[in-house]
C-alpha cells in the first residue's frame, strides 16, 4: 500500500520567505508532466514541469497520502495554464468538501473571504507522521495562490519511490482502506418490525443491535422489549436512555465526544461499532434502488444509526452502517437497504458536529 499512518508531527511552514510569488513578468514556464496512481486507491496524482523540475500541488499530495483522514482542501480551476484556488464570483474561496481536516480544530466552513482563507495556512497545510519530524520548510513554490512542493523532495521526506507509474512507500500504512466489523450471524434491526412505537423506535434498534453485535443474538431481546425498559410514553430514545439500556443490559461501551472523522475510525480499526445520533434529512439522496451508496430514502430528522465500518472508493470515504429505518425496503437479493449501507463521511462529520457530538463504542465482546 502506498501510503503511512496518519500520526507523526512534521510541520510545513509557509513562510513568504520560501514562495515564490508569479506574475506576468517572471513567470515560471509552467506544464503537465505526469500522472500518477497510488496503491490501493483510485487516485491520480498529476505532477508539473517547472522551469525544468518536477512539482506536484501539495494539498492534493496530503489527500492521497492517506485518503482515510480527510483535511480542508481547495477546488481548483486552471487560470493561464496553472491550476488556481477556486474563488466565487464575490471573491470567496470554494473548499473542496471531500477534504475535512482531522484534528483537534475542526473547520466548519467550506466557503472563506480571502481574510479567513489566508489565516488558515497553519491549519491547512500542518501533516502528522511518526517518529519524526519532517522538515519541509523550504523549496516550495507559490503560483496564483496555488501551493506547489518539488516531488523529488517529496519522495525523499516521506521515503517512497516511484515505479510504474506508481507511488511505491517504504512503509505499509497501519490504516486499511476498507474495515467492517460484522458476525456470522445477522444482527440487524429494520425498526418498522419492532411494534406500537416502531417510527419511533430508531434508538431501541440500534441500541438492541449493539448488544447482538457484543453478547450475541438473543431472541428475547427485541428493540420493542428493550422500549418497554423506558418510561417515555413512546417517545424518542435520547443517548442516555441508550447508554442506560447498554449498562442495564451488561454492554460493556464508552461515551465519548466526537472531535473529527478518527474518532469513529480509530474503534472501527479495533474491531467495535460506533452508535451515533444524526439529522438524517441533511444526508445526500440517492434514488437508485440498486445502489449501497448514500440514503435511500427521503425526509428524515433525528435519528441513530450503527457504524460498523469504513471503505474508501475512488480516493473518498464513506462509513458503513446499519441504519434501521429499512421499512420493508431490499435490494433484490432479499438484502435490507439499510444493512451495511455506505454513507458519505463528509455528511456524518457535517451532521454529527451539527446534531449531537456524543457517541458511544461498543466493544466487540
Amino acid at each position: 500500500m502506498k501510503k503511512k499512518i496518519l500520526s507523526v508531527v512534521a510541520l510545513f511552514i509557509l513562510a513568504s520567505l520560501f514562495l515564490f510569488a508569479c506574475n506576468g513578468k517572471d513567470a515560471a514556464k509552467f506544464t503537465i508532466k505526469e500522472h500518477y496512481t497510488t496503491a490501493g486507491t483510485n487516485g491520480v496524482l498529476t505532477s508539473y514541469d517547472i522551469d525544468g523540475k518536477e512539482y506536484v500541488i501539495f494539498d492534493q499530495f496530503l489527500e492521497l497520502l492517506n485518503p482515510t483522514t480527510h483535511r480542508i482542501g481547495n477546488t481548483y480551476e486552471v487560470i493561464d495554464g496553472i491550476p488556481t484556488p477556486k474563488k466565487s464570483e464575490d471573491g470567496y474561496y470554494n473548499l473542496d468538501d471531500g477534504m475535512l481536516y482531522s484534528s483537534e480544530k475542526p473547520i466548519e466552513a467550506f466557503r472563506l473571504d480571502s481574510e479567513t482563507y489566508n489565516k488558515m495556512e497553519d491549519v491547512k497545510f500542518p501533516i502528522y507522521y511518526k517518529d519524526k519530524t519532517i522538515d519541509l520548510e523550504s523549496g516550495a513554490k507559490k503560483l496564483n495562490d496555488t501551493v506547489l512542493y518539488p516531488l523529488e523532495k517529496l519522495a525523499e521526506a516521506f521515503s517512497f519511490k516511484i515505479e510504474n507509474g506508481e507511488f511505491v512507500f517504504a512503509e505499509k500504512d497501519d490504516n486499511e482502506l476498507e474495515v467492517l466489523n460484522q458476525k456470522d450471524y445477522d444482527w440487524y434491526i429494520d425498526q418498522k418490525e419492532t411494534g406500537k412505537y416502531s417510527e419511533n423506535n430508531c434508538g431501541p434498534s440500534c441500541a438492541v443491535m449493539s448488544l447482538y453485535f457484543q453478547k450475541g443474538y438473543d431472541k428475547a431481546v427485541t428493540a420493542e422489549t428493550a422500549r418497554n425498559t423506558r418510561i417515555n410514553d413512546g417517545g424518542w430514545w435520547f443517548t442516555n436512555d441508550v447508554s442506560d439500556f447498554l449498562k442495564d443490559s451488561g454492554v460493556k461501551h464508552r461515551m465519548k465526544f466526537y472531535k473529527n472523522p478518527d474518532s469513529l475510525l480509530k474503534p472501527l480499526r479495533e474491531g467495535k461499532i460506533c452508535i451515533i445520533c444524526i439529522d438524517s434529512s441533511t444526508l445526500r439522496y440517492n434514488p437508485d434502488a440498486n445502489s449501497h451508496f448514500n440514503k435511500y430514502y427521503t425526509g428524515g430528522g433525528g435519528h441513530f444509526i450503527v457504524v460498523n465500518g469504513y471503505k474508501v472508493v475512488d480516493g473518498r470515504l464513506y462509513y458503513i452502517v446499519n441504519d434501521p429505518n429499512s421499512w420493508g425496503m431490499k435490494y433484490a437479493d432479499g438484502s435490507y437497504m439499510g444493512k451495511d449501507r455506505y454513507y458519505d463521511a463528509i455528511d456524518i462529520d457535517k451532521t454529527v458536529r451539527q446534531w449531537s457530538k456524543e457517541y458511544y463504542v461498543v466493544d466487540n465482546n
